[in-house]
């Protein structure tokens, strides 16, 4: 039945740590989470440093890895700067595909609201375009990613709701979070 009412805390979740300095490649790492080591962030100089950090999906049972994760990264002397961002990615399996149109629907309303909450710093935002009236018009007459897709540099194509990410690993992402490695802060952002 649509709309279908989900548990939030049944939605499978994943979180995008970015962050400078510390050890990337000596971090012990939890089963199935992921450095992406060629995603690197600039430190107070401008040079390459940290990486990104991610978990599998997990359930907000499971949330308490990412504390785990999150101390390991700070004893490393890891920590978030004004490169760092934080995104948040919720499964999308309980509706499918028929959910992407409310999700535009959705961001056109609620973008800036969200963007206020989390206090999206100003330099953020080339990171997170918002999800635009012309986009939903050419996903109403072609459904596909590249319809809900900025163009223009490198990771400016995803919006701050990024919905196109349905298309790729079945979720919706949320980009307009500052990165944090404190625990609470996540979490709230999550």
């Amino acid at each position: 039945m649509w709309p279908r009412s989900v548990d939030w805390k049944a939605l499978r979740f994943g979180v995008e740590i970015e962050f400078i300095d510390g050890s990337p490649k000596e971090l012990e790492l939890l089963p199935d989470w992921v450095m992406s080591l060629d995603e690197l962030q600039l430190d107070e100089t401008g040079a390459d440093s940290g990486s990104e950090l991610k978990p599998p999906p997990i359930l907000w049972r499971d949330r308490e890895q990412i504390r785990m994760m999150l101390t390991r990264l700070q004893a490393q002397g890891a920590s978030a700067n004004w490169s760092c961002g934080l995104h948040v990615h919720v499964g999308l399996e309980p509706w499918g595909d028929k959910i992407i149109l409310p999700l535009i629907d959705a961001a056109l309303r609620y973008q800036e609201t969200i963007q206020a909450l989390v206090q999206t710093s100003a330099h953020r935002l080339i990171f997170c375009p918002p999800v635009t009236h012309q986009m939903r018009r050419e996903f109403m007459e072609a459904p596909s990613p590249e319809a809900l897709r900025h163009r223009g540099r490198p990771q400016s194509h995803r919006c701050g709701i990024n919905i196109a990410a349905w298309f790729d690993i079945g979720t919706v992402e949320f980009r307009f979070a500052n990165g944090s490695l404190d625990f609470d802060e996540v979490i709230q952002t999550i």
